[in-house]
């Protein structure tokens, strides 16, 4: 079985599937192998901007809380920020699917 890595979407859980901590984290392994692996197949760059936002999906996944995203978004990220490739509704969209955040306090998140 699936160990309990990924939960099958209920009530608010959007499109297909809804993530525990341990499979976001299986997620965020398996992104970052297929970024590496493609980027040393095609010997350039781009192919790794293509893995970006599925990247920072995964990260999102990652947090201990929704509420910890407010350190990488905006002002509070300061100058070390990252360049984001998702907009404020994917983010909540994205942060929606862990099984353990609130859905009330991702969609209150001020992004």
């Amino acid at each position: 079985g699936g160990g309990g890595q990924a939960a099958s979407g209920g009530a608010g859980a959007g499109r297909g599937k809804r993530f525990n901590a341990l499979g976001a984290l299986r997620l965020d392994r398996a992104v970052r192998g297929l970024s590496t692996y493609f980027s040393d197949k095609a010997h350039r760059g781009s192919v790794r901007d293509v893995f970006v936002r599925l990247a920072q999906m995964a990260m999102l996944l990652n947090l201990e809380r929704a509420e910890d995203v407010a350190e990488l978004w905006g002002p509070a990220a300061g100058a070390e920020g990252m360049t984001w490739r998702l907009t404020a509704t994917e983010v909540r969209r994205v942060l929606a699917l862990r099984v353990e955040f609130d859905a009330a306090k991702v969609k209150a998140l001020q992004l």
